[in-house]
């Protein structure tokens, strides 16, 4: 009959309770400890390869972009070539050629041509390309984009201007440039400027002569030419 041959059941309290939970939870944490240093160790390791394949691709897209910046341009009176051209040494900035009585052109990392006379002796100066970007990363903090027109006009009219003068053709208004003259430009030595009696300042560019200061030795048209594409 119930109630008859019992089982003796011990009694738990609450501190034997939570003893058996604390016991629990060690053999939980303990038993799961081996398995989650594997994966903390393989997640390091897809990380590190990932990491490798990164660097691969980067040094693989560094190299075709040194690739593409090179080229060699021939003029059109150069009909009697080899069927094979030896290069002797190629370098990021210059290329030399061996092409008999040719003059060639070294076309820079930067966009800016220069072009050696043909002769054995004919060795251009290297542009220094880390000045020529000093030089744009200034011009792009220190001017504006009407002061960008007002040398383009200078550069296309070939004569000094009035301030009159260049609103007419660059489109600005005469209060605009008397307002924010180009000063940075003035005193980099890119601008010159005189005061005309009743008409304000007169505007010379100079862009030729600190370009020579600057960067002697270079083909000075082409230099100045690539600095004036930064003003859009």
């Amino acid at each position: 009959m119930l109630g008859e041959n019992q089982p003796h059941l011990r009694m738990i309290d609450a501190a034997l309770l939570e003893e058996l939970c604390t016991i629990a939870t060690r053999s939980v944490e303990g038993g799961g400890s081996d398995e989650l240093s594997r994966l903390k160790k393989r997640l390091r390791d897809a990380e590190a390869l990932l990491a490798q394949k990164d660097a691969e691709i980067a040094e693989l897209s560094r190299r075709l972009e040194l690739v593409s910046t090179l080229r060699v341009e021939l003029p059109d009176q150069a009909l009697a070539l080899p069927d094979t051209m030896h290069v002797e040494r190629a370098t990021v900035g210059q290329v030399h050629a061996s092409m008999p009585a040719v003059s060639h052109v070294i076309e820079s990392t930067s966009g800016v041509r220069e072009i050696a006379a043909p002769g054995a002796d004919a060795r251009p100066i290297p542009l220094n390309e880390g000045k020529l970007k000093a030089l744009q990363i200034w011009f792009e903090r220190k001017t504006t984009l009407h002061q960008h027109r007002m040398l383009k006009v200078l550069y296309e009219q070939g004569k000094p201007m009035d301030v009159y003068e260049i609103s007419s053709w660059s489109g600005d208004a005469e209060s605009m440039i008397k307002n924010q003259p180009p000063l940075e430009l003035v005193q980099h030595g890119i601008l010159s400027r005189t005061m005309v009696h009743r008409r304000g300042y007169r505007y010379i560019l100079t862009l030729k002569t600190f370009l020579m200061k600057e960067f002697p030795g270079t083909n000075q048209q082409a230099l100045i030419e690539h600095v004036l594409s930064w003003c859009r």
